[in-house]
């Protein structure tokens, strides 16, 4: 019973201190530091299901539980199912995380978000429905163990399913002109995958599993990330800042980046609300740098100068009209025939100083 509530308290501690710790974390005021939070939240949850499955066996709630939830097999596969399930919502909510760090779209991660929502209220729903079906007229037996067990592999390897979703996603981004997104996967992935390990050892050996522990130390090593990512975007639009535009030059040229157009927009005093303007009439290949207050600057490909104010008009009648800002202040600069992409960007950073 020692070890049960060490290995459960140790994460419950952690998680619960980094959250308090950590101002994004506590007001959840950025899109990462909403899915840390939550993913945080879901590794306490984890930790106090283990030490519930502990106090059922080994204290005076052991006379008041039900059989299920006391006796071997059956109490370590019943815990052990909502434990997987916790687990792999916790692994989707990461897979969630990473697409929007790879995307940086807040609509595209909200869309995506609601899908996932009405599947894992569904399979959650059916699972209950199921399992209470099965306690009320299987009873205790062969058939609840099967059930049960097979339930528990089945969230299991959808847990993985996901850690492997999220690999592969961003190996594709890679493939493609994508901006970095300044996350160390591995920072999850090990800890998750080591936690895994055990767990699967710890379902041979019946024996309470570490899973807890295991996100726990994932998501401090992934909050860490976030922290350094905020060095180069910007953590409430998600787009890159000054500080990533005068660090740029290399990746651009190993990349294509868009670098033949930039557009300044000044709204001074309106904070982020002209983020979904622009987000609705940036080109397909552009990239969008947020200075602070207001104050944004597009880069996109080649383009002629009246498609350039084409594109001012359409954002400033739009910003009018559903932003409920005015006065947008413009200034655009295109890239010279003899100008390198270091000299453009150069030209652009002091355009932003002024």
């Amino acid at each position: 019973m020692f070890n049960v509530c060490v290995m459960q308290l140790t994460p419950i501690i952690i998680l619960t201190y980094l959250i308090f710790k950590d101002k994004h974390l506590r007001k959840r005021d950025t899109p990462e530091a909403k899915k840390v939070f939550l993913i945080s939240v879901i590794g306490i949850l984890i930790g106090l299901v283990y030490l519930m499955s502990g106090l059922c066996k080994f204290t005076s709630l052991y006379s008041v539980v039900p059989i299920v939830l006391k006796e071997e097999p059956y109490a370590y596969l019943t815990w052990g199912c909502i434990g997987e399930i916790l687990a792999a919502w916790a692994i989707i909510e990461w897979n969630l995380f990473v697409e929007y760090a790879i995307f940086r779209s807040s609509d595209y991660e909200a869309k995506r978000s609601r899908l996932f929502k009405i599947y894992g209220i569904a399979v959650v729903c059916g699972f209950v429905i199921v399992y209470l079906l099965a306690v009320r007229f299987l009873g205790a037996g062969l058939n609840l163990i099967s059930f049960l067990g097979v339930s528990m592999f089945v969230f299991f390897a959808l847990g993985i399913y996901f850690m492997i979703r999220s690999v592969v996603a961003v190996r594709l981004s890679k493939k493609t002109r994508q901006a970095p997104s300044f996350l160390r996967l591995d920072g999850f992935i090990i800890p998750i995958a080591l936690t895994y390990l055990l767990s699967f050892l710890s379902i041979i050996l019946q024996e309470w599993d570490a899973r807890s522990l295991g996100i726990a130390i994932a998501v401090v090593l992934t909050w860490r990330s976030v922290t350094n990512r905020y060095k180069y975007v910007d953590p409430y639009t998600g787009f890159f800042n000054r500080s990533f535009l005068q660090s740029m030059n290399e990746y651009m040229e190993k990349s294509g980046y868009p670098n033949g157009i930039g557009v300044f927009f000044k709204a001074p005093g309106t904070g982020d609300r002209l983020v979904p303007v622009l987000d609705s009439f940036k080109p397909a290949d552009s990239e969008i740098f947020s200075f602070g207050d207001g104050e944004f600057l597009l880069m996109a490909g080649p383009q002629k100068e009246s498609v350039i104010k084409l594109l001012i008009n359409g954002v400033k009648l739009t910003a009018s009209e559903e932003g409920d800002i005015q006065e947008i202040e413009t200034e655009y600069a295109m890239r010279n025939a003899d100008e390198t992409a270091e000299e453009f960007t150069a030209r652009l950073i002091k355009l932003s100083e002024r």
